[in-house]
């Protein structure tokens, strides 16, 4: 592949999850980025990257590879989608109308399995059995994010 993509991420994160981001970013010598972020426990996240040779493109959407984690969790967090292990961006597809048909949907943090929800509220993933919340937005935040024990 030698594809370029530029995406930007855009969040409140909690320290340790800006963390992870910014490791599994820097530890890529095919990433570039910069970030501008506070001292604080929180972090406001802005990453302009650059991904060379990790970009596969299915269908109109291009999937970024090999992310960890705790990537996905972060990525999950500020509303991108990811499936598998595999985020994807610069969609240009049209929503799917069964989607909208069967009701509110979020991803497990852990596992990425897509769960049927009833909105805001606490919810466990019976594939793995990860506990996480979902917010007014769709976004999934497990709980160890939150400071709960599992």
């Amino acid at each position: 592949m030698n594809q370029t993509v530029h995406f930007i991420l855009k969040g409140t994160l909690d320290r340790p999850m800006v963390e992870s981001v910014m490791d599994e970013i820097s530890g890529r010598p095919h990433i570039r980025y910069r970030a501008d972020g506070s001292a604080l426990f929180s972090v406001d996240f802005a990453s302009a990257c650059l991904l060379k040779d990790r970009v596969e493109k299915a269908g109109s959407q291009l999937a970024i590879l090999d992310l960890n984690a705790d990537c996905r969790v972060a990525l999950q967090y500020c509303g991108w989608s990811v499936h598998d292990g595999v985020a994807l961006c610069s969609s240009d597809a049209q929503p799917d109308d069964r989607d909208a048909e069967v009701g509110p949907a979020a991803h497990c943090p852990s596992c990425a399995r897509k769960l049927q929800i009833q909105g805001t509220g606490l919810y466990g993933c019976p594939a793995c059995g990860t506990h996480f919340r979902v917010d007014q937005h769709g976004r999934t935040t497990p709980y160890e994010s939150l400071g709960l024990a599992k």
